[in-house]
């Protein structure tokens, strides 16, 4: 470029996180030129998509993403999106994050270092951590046609999710119940037959986790109800007549 009388220019539609190197001289009134000054800089990395993440189990979870901020880019920072915390600078596209929470879910963004400073964050991608499979599922207490099955959330917190699923013998199991808490009624069971019982836990992402070991019962089923109108009727001198409905 060459005609400028001004002592500044601006120059636009350049690539993001990119290197751009500059020359200026003067010239005088007969065109005369002079020496060259020379700078260069860099334009800032542009944004980049949100991160990918993968969950390793209960407490971490990986995350990777592609640099499309250019080619100057020299870092990268990975920031926690709860609360702003930069929780690592890494010339790495991928970072993984430990020490985490069971089944909660942790959001991370991303942003790219230059030389003349960082571009913008990403948009947040949030992920949960793996639920604990549930532990030390009993039969907590069986009556004639019920059975009130617990087991213990092994770390979970409250909002974790429980499948629990019912079979009979020579039958498959079937869920019956999927809600929170570490208690689940079977009612209108089969009577005279052995029940078992499965539970396992899922994610709020929806993940499964394995089943805690099966836990059966016997239901004896309900009792008959008293006769009625029971009555005893003499026949004769060596006959009674016995009757109940």
């Amino acid at each position: 470029a060459a005609g400028f009388t001004g002592s500044a220019t601006t120059f636009v539609g350049l690539a993001a996180g990119t290197s751009h190197f500059w020359r200026v001289r003067a010239y005088n009134g007969d065109l005369l030129a002079g020496d060259f000054a020379l700078a260069s800089t860099q334009t800032l990395p542009g944004a980049l998509a949100p991160p990918a993440g993968t969950v390793l189990g209960i407490s971490s979870l990986s995350w990777t993403w592609t640099n499309t901020a250019g080619p100057a880019v020299t870092a990268f920072d990975v920031v926690r999106a709860s609360d702003g915390v930069v929780l690592a600078t890494s010339a790495a596209t991928a970072f993984v994050e430990t020490a985490l929470s069971t089944d909660t879910p942790y959001g991370l963004l991303v942003r790219a270092r230059g030389g003349s400073g960082s571009g913008a964050l990403s948009a947040a991608t949030t992920v949960f951590t793996l639920a604990a499979p549930p532990a030390a599922s009993a039969a907590a207490a069986v009556f004639q046609d019920s059975v009130t099955l617990s087991w213990s959330a092994n770390g979970n917190p409250g909002r974790t999710v429980y499948q629990v699923e019912r079979a009979t013998p020579g039958g498959a199991f079937a869920l019956f119940s999927a809600a929170t808490g570490t208690l689940a009624l079977a009612v209108n069971l089969q009577s005279d037959t052995t029940h078992s019982f499965r539970v396992r836990a899922v994610n709020g992402d929806g993940l499964v986790t394995s089943y805690d070991a099966v836990a059966s019962t016997y239901v004896l089923g309900r009792l008959p109800l008293p006769v009625g109108a029971f009555k005893a009727v003499a026949l004769g001198s060596a006959r009674i007549r016995l009757s109940w409905t």
